[in-house]
């Protein structure tokens, strides 16, 4: 027998002609993303057959009416490596054994917890693969579990069965019944209940001596207006009063909402920010002097001109009101919450101020290195905006909050979901598709941001069942579906988070239309959106180096906690290719997070969403995730997602194990 190979074909050729009755090719693609379809013929073929073959060895049988068979070529296509590991050629005395069955599997294995009256089905795999077999499947206990011909398991009460799964001996190739059994518990309890995080973004921020404007309760701002001397015509009485409508005022009263309005609702009540806007305060400074200030000491290397604008406001402030006090909830002698709103336009490409008259949220480390004391509070946590941002959207005529709403997101702990920075040369695009507060300044905050500031408590799903999902914008429903290794018990873990979307309540006017601040729109029509959360926690080091990930936070002289990923690579503290949130695709076509569009992120859009009659398991949207073949912690992603109907009253949602 020879062979050849050639432009991604293997030829064998035979010393003299072959019966064949069944030819078994055993093979595998090299890739664990692509299943690339194989051809092969013999010279007594007529046309070409092909295989659609996966990442682990299967066997494809195929049978022939009897004919001679002189030679045998198998073609791959171009760039899809296989993996042959046999070709078995049989004439008409082993061709029946050959083609069937030797192994089987079953999937899932077991069923540790099934609802009363909740199904599950059961796939049956053959080797080599035989879709003619029909397996038989037998309850032990009928009562308890029942089994359909084709495999559907239901619970019937409460109590265990085991499914025995049957290959009748007259289609295995020994001869033999091959069996194997299921076990299964059905169990009256839910497969899901709302959990609560034991956890919060504040605690978590803490871990690492951040100080955040905490995320619950009755919150103040101190909103301080900064006059700088070469654009202190804008420092007016009417910007003044347009600025305490933008930050307190009613709904009513603005072109969307207020920044206090927008978290009082975002947070379902939970959240009620109050505060002053003080005169404006005169600087002294023109934007040319500020960006040439410098700082020094052990912190120089982080400071921020805004640090010294910063503690000149505070103080100005101390030494004309006596409440400073007040803006101390938890008296940590650390202000929970400075803004500070400078009279410069913010900065363009025509104007050149430079990246300090951005919109940034920043940290004054020489102000928390002073030991401060609930009677004398400083300015730790503080955001840095233009006036002019409250005009972005709707004009001088309007008022905006969208940016500042951002911002005090950053100031409660929460990370940009954009792509803000990249290392060592990877790049990533926009994992959220743009649609988010925390990316593109619309809309609501998503589910993981509520989870993590306690606003919400997901349906946290253990086994098979069927949920109806209400708006979230309305009621702040989710389902959390854990990874294979479990729930460790807060929203700093690794999980897929569900949310159904509606253009409604706080989604409605950047859904209705792109918000003119940055032409991005909402989606206009109902869905579920599904978000891959890598919200690990990094025991960190006193070197700053990441030792492991930890369930639990830890802060000593030894150890800190922080959170180990970032939706940017440079702020990774470990692997750069893991995502914190990253919006997942119905249409498979896009991966937010590789993807780009003339070298730009790819916004979502209603197609992204999960609609009636579409489904979700990991194997056909593993090319979103970044390990393809499991989630980020090396376990298995046990569940499969099917969507019903969905009104604007809810989204029924059904979830199997896989």
């Amino acid at each position: 027998m020879g062979s050849s190979k050639s432009d991604g074909t293997l030829k064998i050729t035979f010393p003299k002609a072959l019966i064949v009755n069944s030819i078994i090719l055993t093979l595998k693609s090299y890739s664990s993303t692509k299943t690339p379809t194989v051809s092969f013929k013999t010279d007594a073929d007529s046309s070409e057959r092909s295989a659609t073959i996966t990442s682990d060895f299967q066997d494809y049988p195929f049978t022939y009416s009897s004919g001679k068979v002189s030679s045998f070529s198998l073609t791959v296509p171009k760039s899809f490596q296989t993996v042959v590991s046999s070709i078995g050629f049989y004439g008409p005395s082993a061709a029946v054994n050959a083609s069937k069955v030797k192994s089987f599997t079953v999937s899932p294995s077991s069923i540790a917890r099934l609802g009363v009256g909740a199904n599950q089905q059961l796939n049956v795999t053959t080797s080599p693969l035989r879709n003619d077999v029909v397996p038989s499947f037998v309850s032990s206990n009928p009562d308890i579990v029942s089994v359909s011909s084709t495999g559907l398991v239901t619970g019937i009460k409460v109590g265990s069965a085991k499914i025995s799964v049957k290959i009748a001996a007259q289609d295995t190739s020994s001869g033999a019944e091959l069996a194997q059994s299921v076990d299964v518990v059905v169990s009256d309890a839910p497969a899901y209940e709302k959990q609560s995080s034991r956890y919060s973004q504040e605690q978590l921020s803490a871990a690492s001596g951040t100080p955040v404007l905490p995320s619950k309760g009755n919150q103040k701002l101190l909103v301080i207006p900064v006059k700088i001397s070469n654009y202190a015509a804008n420092a007016t009485a009417a910007n003044l009063a347009r600025l305490k409508t933008t930050f307190f005022g009613k709904s009513e009263e603005t072109s969307w909402e207020s920044l206090a309005s927008y978290y009082n609702k975002s947070s379902y009540g939970a959240l009620n920010i109050t505060g002053k806007v003080t005169d404006w305060f005169d600087c002294g400074y023109s934007t040319t002097q500020i960006k040439a200030l410098t700082g020094s000491g052990e912190n120089a290397s982080y400071y921020d001109p805004t640090w010294t604008i910063l503690e000149k406001a505070v103080a100005w402030y101390k030494q004309n009101n006596t409440d400073i006090a007040d803006y101390d909830n938890n008296k940590d002698g650390i202000l929970d919450g400075v803004w500070l709103v400078y009279s410069a336009p913010y900065y363009s490409e025509t104007n050149g101020l430079g990246d300090t008259f951005w919109a940034y949220t920043y940290w004054d480390y020489d102000a928390l290195a002073t030991n401060p004391t609930a009677a004398n509070p400083v300015a730790g946590n503080y955001c840095w905006a233009s006036y002019n941002f409250m005009n972005e959207g709707y004009g001088a005529n309007g008022v905006d909050a969208h940016t500042y709403i951002h911002e005090t997101g950053h100031l409660m702990g929460l990370d940009d979901y954009y792509v803000a920075s990249s290392k060592d040369g990877t790049k990533n695009y926009g994992p959220m598709g743009g649609i988010d507060m925390m990316d593109y300044n619309i809309i609501d905050h998503n589910a993981y941001s509520k989870f993590a500031f306690g606003w919400e408590n997901p349906y946290v799903v253990s086994g098979a069942c069927e949920i109806t999902l209400n708006p979230a914008s309305k009621t702040g429903d989710s389902i959390l579906l854990p990874t294979s290794d479990g729930w460790n018990g807060s929203a700093f873990d690794e999980y897929l988070l569900l949310e159904y979307y509606t253009p409604t309540d706080l989604n409605e006017k950047d859904s209705a239309s792109a918000y003119p601040g940055n032409g991005v729109q909402g989606f206009s029509e109902n869905g579920i959106r599904i978000y891959h959360v890598d919200a690990r926690m990094a025991k960190m080091n006193s070197s700053s180096n990441f030792v492991s990930y930890t369930n639990d936070i830890v802060s000593d002289d030894s150890y800190f906690t922080v959170a180990a990923h970032s939706n940017s690579n440079a702020y990774n503290v470990t692997n750069i290719d893991f995502r914190l949130i990253q919006e997942l695709d119905c249409t498979k076509k896009r991966n937010f997070d590789t993807g780009s569009e003339n070298g730009s992120s790819i916004v979502a859009d209603n197609s992204s969403l999960f609609q009636n009659g579409d489904s979700f398991t990991f194997g056909a949207y593993s090319a979103s995730f970044p390990k393809k073949t499991t989630m980020n912690d090396a376990t298995a992603f046990p569940y499969a997602i099917h969507f019903g109907e969905q009104t604007n009253a809810g989204a029924k949602i059904t979830i199997t194990l896989a």
